[in-house]
This record gives structure tokens, C-alpha cells and sequence, in this order.
């Protein structure tokens, strides 16, 4: 590890209860409402959790953390360890909105001692997707877009259609982020697009068909 990444992993733990719990390590990262969502996202995750079919107390982790890299600076998320295989893209690496996400992926395996793969796969593509996502991955972007907390246009609408199906659900939240881009002259990130074409489908079409019932109710 350089002399660089150390540093920037130890500026980050001195600001941190060192006997503090889980939480109120969280707490001293982020600001006072984004911890509110990340805790609100972590009890949404683990209510989904028997419907994917997944671990609650893994999928409670990964909401609780899929936010913890948010307020950290561009270049402080920038020199963190990335855990192999998580690394961020250029893409990412110029962009603040996207690089909290594997840098997420790196404090949940610095500072919060999480080596399961599944939880720190969630963390690191829960802005984005990716190809052929897995059960956690679907359970902590459902519980991010969902959760009571959300304020965006068409939320209670997206709340209202994941009763229903929440991985369609998830698929309209996706569309909303890449065509909210597209209209606002951004290129969306890459891996949503991939993360699309991988899934089946009818889901993909349901999908589009909750992403246009939103775009209905909120004028977009």
C-alpha cells in the first residue's frame, strides 16, 4: 500500500469514534441526513431481503453502508484502497457523483471490516448497476430509490409500483437516472445501459412501462 493511500485511510479513521459502533462510525463520515437515508435504506433492505432471496442481516449491512463514501472529497475517495476487482473507472474518477460508490466499496472494507463480496458488490454498484447484477444488488438499489426518506419527483410513485414488482421497480429507477441524463445533455454511465440489456426482457419492458406511468404522473 503507498504512502498516499495510507495516509488517506488513516485521515479518515481520526475522525472516527475509535470505540464507536458501526453506526456512529457512519454517523461521524456523513452528514446528519444522509445518515438518516443510509439507516432508512439499511431497514428498507432488510424488509426486501426475504424476497430475494438473500441474507437480512448481510442486505441490512449493505444498505447501511452503500452511502459511506458520499461526503468524502473527489481526491480523498480518489487515494482510497479499492478492494480487488472494484476499482473505479475513469469515468468515475472524474466524476464525484460516481466515485462515492467504489470508495463505498473501500471504507466498508477499511473501516468497517467488511470482506463479503456480496455486500461490498452492492455498495460499489448501487449508483450504476452492472451486467447481470446479483440478488444484493438489486436488494440495495430498490431499498435506495424506495425508502421513506426519498424526495424526487415520482417517489411515491416508484414506492407504490415496487409493492408490485421491485426489480421492476429498480428497472424504471435506472431508466429515470439514464434518461434524466440524456435529456440534461449528460452521458449516462456505460454500465447502466449494460446492466439493461442483461436483464430478461419482459422485465426490461415492465420496466419502462412503471418508468413511463412515473413520467406521467410527474409531467417529465
Amino acid at each position: 500500500m503507498s504512502k498516499v493511500i495510507k495516509n488517506a485511510v488513516a485521515k479518515i479513521i481520526e475522525t472516527l469514534p475509535a470505540e464507536g459502533s458501526r453506526e456512529e462510525k457512519l454517523a461521524a463520515l456523513l452528514t446528519e441526513e444522509r445518515y438518516a437515508h443510509s439507516v432508512s435504506t439499511a431497514e428498507e433492505a432488510a424488509r426486501l431481503a426475504p424476497y430475494y432471496e438473500v441474507d437480512e442481516e448481510k442486505a441490512f449491512t449493505a444498505g447501511l453502508l452503500h452511502d459511506c463514501g458520499k461526503d468524502l472529497s473527489q481526491e480523498d475517495a480518489k487515494a482510497l484502497p479499492f478492494p480487488p476487482g472494484f476499482e473505479p473507472d475513469a469515468e468515475e474518477l472524474a466524476n464525484k457523483a460516481l466515485i462515492h460508490a467504489p470508495a463505498g466499496a473501500a471504507l466498508a472494507a477499511e473501516v468497517f471490516d467488511v470482506n463479503d463480496p456480496e455486500i461490498l458488490s452492492a455498495v460499489r454498484y448501487h449508483i450504476t448497476g452492472r451486467s447481470d447484477p446479483a440478488s444484493m444488488d438489486f436488494v440495495v438499489m430498490a431499498a435506495d430509490c424506495i425508502e421513506p426518506t426519498r424526495e424526487f419527483p415520482g417517489a411515491e410513485k416508484l414506492r407504490e409500483l415496487a409493492t408490485v414488482d421491485p426489480d421492476a421497480a429498480v428497472v424504471a429507477w435506472v431508466l429515470l437516472k439514464v434518461e434524466s441524463a440524456a435529456r440534461d445533455g449528460r452521458k449516462p454511465h456505460g454500465r447502466s445501459g449494460e446492466m439493461l440489456a442483461s436483464l430478461p426482457v419482459p422485465l426490461v419492458a415492465l420496466g419502462r412501462r412503471y418508468y413511463k406511468e412515473i413520467l406521467s404522473e410527474t409531467g417529465g
